[in-house]
């Protein structure tokens, strides 16, 4: 496939990261650099780019008023900036990732592996909705107010709502909080792995145990832990589960 990959960094030149792309040949990564957002708006206008590296730097309006203008499916947009508290402003642009200072270049690559992944998937046909559940990634983001963390998804025993946060559940005990809500995670996971059975969990149906029958319907969980089945996802949990009566 080959990409073209725009950067806006007033400062590219004495960013090291960006030296990945010397040694990638040009029929791989054609890549431009602007120093203002202003001629990132005149590159783009002249050609669409497929992916667009933004250091928002305090142009924080300005970069908004970019992507609003410029939202596509075709496109994937890499953040990066010295304040995380933008982040949720950035994320209702179909934003790929928001990357906050000091950015390793292993994390920016990941980052583009991530996009150029997405957009295999948007150009092989597959809908932006099924894409956005990254199905076929091992990772999820877990944005919080302080960093943005890389999960494994395998990791994960089960989501619980906490008001407009989530906190994710560990194999390791670990409880990771994030600033997404339920709703969302519910539409990023694969459906055939994570049930919703209850409007405050989500669970991995690879670490379901069991269900207890005793005192209404529970899922324990690998940790031990139980979590309540609502009756009005009783049959979707049965449905995940190929069981014909629970």
């Amino acid at each position: 496939m080959n990409l073209s990959i725009l950067i806006a960094d007033k400062n590219h030149k004495q960013n090291k990261n960006y030296s990945l792309f010397e040694k990638i040949p040009q029929e791989v990564f054609h890549v431009e650099y602007c120093d203002t957002l202003a001629l990132v708006d005149l590159k783009y206008t002249t050609k669409k780019h497929d992916i667009i590296i933004l250091n928002i730097d305090e142009k924080i309006q300005e970069s908004l008023s970019f992507l609003q203008k410029n939202n596509s499916d075709n496109t994937k947009v890499i953040i990066i900036s010295s304040n995380q508290e933008n982040a949720i402003k950035f994320y209702k642009y179909n934003i790929i990732e928001y990357l906050v200072f000091p950015v390793d270049g292993s994390i920016l690559l990941i980052a583009i592996l991530k996009a150029i992944q997405s957009l295999a998937s948007f150009k092989n046909g597959i809908s932006n909705e099924i894409e956005n559940k990254n199905r076929f990634n091992d990772f999820i983001t877990i944005s919080s107010m302080k960093k943005i963390e890389f999960i494994k998804i395998k990791d994960i025993v089960f989501l619980q709502a906490d008001g407009k946060y989530t906190i994710v559940h560990l194999a390791t005990g670990t409880l990771k909080l994030a600033t997404r809500n339920l709703g969302e995670f519910q539409k990023l996971l694969d459906p055939q792995v994570f049930c919703r059975i209850h409007h405050k969990y989500i669970i991995n149906l690879n670490k379901l145990l069991q269900i207890n029958k005793s005192d209404g319907y529970y899922c324990e969980m690998e940790n031990n832990k139980l979590i309540p089945v609502s009756k009005r996802r009783m049959d979707f949990l049965n449905k995940s589960l190929n069981i014909s009566n629970m």
